[in-house]
């Protein structure tokens, strides 16, 4: 709600949206565009600029549209601005079943990764991951590029103690 991209990414139209269904009542049904004719990926897009995001998240109508997204597709995904500094991603997570955390590798600091995950916990979420995006070094592997990310400095294991990282999760309802 804050810097919609999506419509953008997706080419879509961006005139209903998740604010339309939240500040006046729009059925989701009207506001949810497929993205190609023959696939079964759907967008709510943002809708129209809110002064408020934060508060239209915690408008009564959040949960019911939720709910009605849940029982209507096998995986809903929202994507929310930064856990740290906004209510907006905190919000959202209230009303799912787990939350993946995407940083930026170079970029996130370790204590910040480790900040917005006690956030997300202190809410009693679930956190089902993490998504390094970026590139570090061209001969890291990726699992040393994540430790550089998510453990301090002066914790970090030694290469050949180095846990691995989990095995792809698949995210069902």
């Amino acid at each position: 709600l804050r810097n919609p991209q999506l419509h953008q990414a997706f080419n879509l139209p961006n005139t209903y949206g998740l604010s339309s269904i939240l500040s006046h009542g729009l059925h989701p049904k009207q506001a949810l565009q497929q993205v190609l004719p023959d696939e079964a990926l759907y967008v709510i897009t943002a809708g129209p600029a809110h002064p408020d995001p934060a508060t239209l998240l915690a408008s009564p109508r959040l949960t019911p549209m939720m709910a009605a997204c849940k029982r209507a597709f096998d995986l809903v995904i929202v994507d929310t601005p930064a856990v740290l500094g906004l209510a907006d991603a905190m919000l959202m997570a209230q009303h799912s079943d787990g939350t993946i955390l995407v940083t930026r590798l170079g970029q996130t600091h370790g204590h910040l990764v480790k900040q917005a995950t006690e956030q997300i916990q202190s809410l009693e979420g679930t956190l089902l991951g993490l998504v390094a995006n970026g590139e570090k070094g061209h001969n890291l592997p990726l699992r040393q590029t994540v430790s550089d990310v998510v453990e301090p400095e002066d914790t970090r294991a030694e290469p050949s103690s180095q846990a691995t990282l989990p095995p792809q999760t698949v995210l069902h309802r």
